[in-house]
């Protein structure tokens, strides 16, 4: 698929390596098809960093898929083992943020817990910008220490042309409407319009 500008507009991430052949072994990807080719989610190990009504959906969403759910949260959480964050942060190949932005998670994932994630892994936000540094981000993407990234949200919205991230071939880019349905945007409606009007339907 191509983006604007003729650039490639990546679906999902390279795999990097290669898939199984007729040996005991992996073999090589085919240059030609290795843009087109993704990872099986089962079996891997997904970290999720907060864990309110939209992590737990996302852990539900990603336990259907035969992941690991490591889950780690500021505070106590019931229903589920919870991590210490250097080890959700070790052990992941992807980790994915659903925090609420206050001053005490500005910047929580920065430079130094960047660096703790394992080499390959792969990051995907889409709660809030301010959560992540993205020049961070984007130097670890660059020097392979990460596999991928998957951005719904960013520090300055909407995105210029000449942003850094939209030349980025291994990151996925979606414009702050990840979750954007006819379904969901039918539920945000008329939870708008129930929150505006007082019974008998009279504007506030």
């Amino acid at each position: 698929m191509r983006g604007s500008r003729g650039r490639r507009a990546r679906l999902c991430p390279s795999a990097g390596g290669g898939a199984s052949g007729r040996g005991n072994g992996p073999r090589p990807a085919s240059p030609a098809l290795a843009p087109l080719e993704g990872i099986e989610l089962g079996g891997r190990t997904v970290g999720v960093l907060g864990f309110g009504g939209i992590g737990r959906a996302f852990a539900r969403i990603a336990e259907g898929f035969g992941m690991k759910v490591l889950v780690w949260n500021r505070s106590p959480v019931e229903g589920h083992e919870q991590r210490p964050l250097a080890e959700v942060l070790a052990r992941a190949d992807a980790v994915s943020l659903h925090m609420a932005l206050t001053a005490e998670t500005r910047g929580f994932l920065h430079a130094e817990r960047i660096a703790m994630l394992r080499k390959g892994a792969i990051v995907v936000n889409t709660a809030r910008a301010g959560l992540i540094d993205e020049s961070a981000l984007r130097t670890a993407l660059r020097a392979r220490h990460l596999r991928h990234v998957a951005l719904d949200v960013f520090d300055a919205e909407p995105l210029a042309p000449d942003n850094p991230w939209l030349s980025e071939p291994r990151a996925t880019i979606t414009s702050h409407a990840g979750y954007k349905t006819p379904e969901a945007s039918r539920r945000l409606i008329a939870m708008g319009l129930a929150r505006a009007c007082i019974p008998g339907g009279e504007a506030r």
